[in-house]
């Protein structure tokens, strides 16, 4: 059962992974994945425990990001924060069978590259603002919209607040001021992030060697037969012709296809460095490939702090839990 189980899921993977290298959006994927009942990463490790589910619990779409982005998919093992667990010699620690190949990781990743490039360059939402995708209710999760609020002066402030018909009744829709959520936000990433250094892609483009290991061979079958009909100094040019031959031969065959390669590299600069310099549109895209997420909390007291009411997490998958959990998977196969 926990098989079948763990198989469906990980058709279920694999079918987000091919909708988001057609050209599906985030939102288009977390909307299939709810609308065919597939069950999320929480209620999945619920099930696994042996405890109760929660029905209300759905997808999100910093969650199927987060899905898409993680190495998990090609069975490396990965730190808490989602990076690669690598041998002393630099190869990835692997956790299991992978559920894509190196050449459809590659495509998702250009798929989500060009999304991205898209999302900078796509016309600004009406009701786009510095946290949109970031800043969610902590009871529906559900984004937060902004609107306005009259004080009791006759003042207008600008204040984020939750429109979702999702509530229940008599459950309250929260509502914090604008220009400190930001501020908060804003400074609590520099707190969490800003000592970090940033990191770059650097992809280089694979090598075959098989056509010049085929040359090489009829080179040296070339030779050999010189060789048989020559003697004294001409027949000492041709070995010693041979020998380096056999050596760059040995070389090759060792590794006949090098497959592309993509490393992550640390720069100079760190991402309190970049945080600070950017736009609040480039800030709300940094955040968002971070998978950051902000909860919004209900009002319990009469204004209160606005850090009080605020949850900052990186809504990343658990590897620990994905790693025990394809450990059954494979007990069961």
């Amino acid at each position: 059962m926990v098989a079948r189980g763990a198989q469906r899921d990980a058709d279920i993977r694999r079918a987000a992974i091919a909708r988001a290298i057609a050209g599906q959006s985030f939102n288009e994927i977390t909307d299939w994945l709810n609308s065919s009942g597939a069950v999320t990463p929480t209620n999945h490790r619920a099930r696994l425990a042996g405890r109760d589910e929660d029905a209300g619990n759905v997808w999100m779409a910093t969650t199927v990001r987060s899905m898409l982005m993680s190495a998990l998919n090609r069975g490396h093992l990965v730190t808490r924060e989602g990076s690669t667990v690598r041998n002393a010699d630099g190869s990835p620690v692997l956790q299991g069978v992978a559920l894509i190949n190196d050449d459809t990781w590659r495509e998702l990743q250009e798929a989500l590259k060009r999304r991205a490039v898209e999302a900078l360059q796509a016309p600004r939402r009406r009701d786009a603002h510095e946290l949109l995708g970031v800043l969610v209710c902590h009871e529906c999760g559900s984004n937060m919209h902004t609107a306005y609020r009259t004080e009791h002066d006759g003042t207008r402030a600008a204040v984020y607040r939750c429109n979702s018909v999702r509530h229940g009744r008599g459950i309250p829709k929260p509502t914090v001021t604008k220009a400190t959520t930001v501020q908060w936000v804003h400074a609590e990433f520099v707190r969490r992030f800003g000592f970090m250094r940033q990191t770059q892609i650097v992809r280089t483009p694979g090598v075959d060697h098989r056509p010049e290991i085929a040359e090489l061979e009829d080179n040296l079958e070339e030779l050999g037969n010189r060789l048989a009909q020559l003697r004294g100094a001409a027949a000492d040019v041709v070995v010693r012709q041979m020998n380096g031959i056999d050596a760059r031969l040995t070389e090759l065959r060792s590794v006949p296809v090098e497959p592309p390669k993509v490393q992550e590299v640390e720069l100079d600069s760190t991402w309190g460095d970049a945080f600070l310099e950017a736009g609040d549109e480039e800030r709300r895209q940094i955040m968002l490939a971070m998978s950051i997420r902000v909860t919004v909390g209900a009002p319990t007291g009469w204004r209160r702090p606005v850090e009080e009411r605020l949850t900052f997490e990186v809504d990343r998958p658990d590897p620990e839990a994905d790693a025990l959990e394809e450990a059954r998977h494979q007990a069961e196969l």
